[in-house]
């Protein structure tokens, strides 16, 4: 399970790093997170993101609680295969946090793979932004080590 939430790390670090449309090749001197939301407060980032639509979408899911070291507890968007299976996809919100979108996604995945169980996991602790300027704030206050023990207590 720990090779999975590592791979689950690495997946959300890609996913930064594709968001920027730049991938530095230096040494980085911060973390991942923190350059991602330095990245945030560049002139012109915000604009490029259209504000998000309310969506109206039956979801199949169910919101849990994920027990976390060192905090309280974190949340995610579980959909459990009926069928036991140890085969687990990983669901990575955008900037604008764990929205309906991203349950549909989930659930969309979840439709698609057949014999997998899937998460997607709320590394804002709840908050979901309704504008860009929140989404920009979330992001950039966005704590590295929570985030960390989220995606290792799923």
């Amino acid at each position: 399970m720990k090779k999975l939430r590592n791979i689950g790390l690495l997946a959300f670090i890609g996913l930064i790093a594709s968001c920027t449309g730049n991938v530095n090749t230096e040494v980085a001197t911060n973390s991942s997170t923190i350059e991602f939301a330095e990245i945030s407060k560049e002139e012109g980032f915000a604009e490029k993101h259209a504000e998000p639509k309310e969506l109206s979408v039956e979801q199949h899911g169910e919101m849990i609680s994920i027990p976390v070291e060192g905090g309280k507890n974190a949340s995610a968007y579980q959909l459990i295969n009926e069928n036991k299976t140890t085969n687990y996809l990983f669901v990575f919100h955008e900037w604008w946090g764990l929205n309906d979108h991203i349950k549909s996604e989930a659930d969309k995945w979840f439709e698609k793979l057949g014999n997998v169980n899937v998460m997607a996991l709320d590394l804002y602790d709840g908050k979901v932004a309704k504008s860009r300027e929140k989404a920009q704030e979330y992001m950039s206050s966005a704590d590295e080590d929570r985030i960390k023990s989220i995606i290792n207590g799923s």
